[in-house]
């Protein structure tokens, strides 16, 4: 399973954007891609634990709900 998810994790990154491809294009190849990540259980995007850090170097030990939301912004 963690074999898998790093597999596709990779895979997600690596997908650009080619010269002279179509916006549809690229999201009909893309969104299957962020799917099957999603289906992994793989969190795109910040998480809890890494807007902690971040608030936590910036002297906040103890963020509210509202905090985080913004950090993840």
């Amino acid at each position: 399973m963690v074999h898998n998810q790093v597999l596709h994790t990779i895979k997600l990154f690596r997908i650009r954007k080619e010269r002279g491809q179509s916006q549809q294009s690229f999201w009909d190849h893309f969104n299957p891609m962020r799917q099957v990540c999603d289906q992994l259980g793989l969190c795109i995007g910040q998480t809890d634990q890494g807007a902690k850090a971040v608030l936590k170097r910036e002297g906040v030990t103890n963020p509210s709900c509202e905090q985080l939301k913004e950090v993840k912004k």
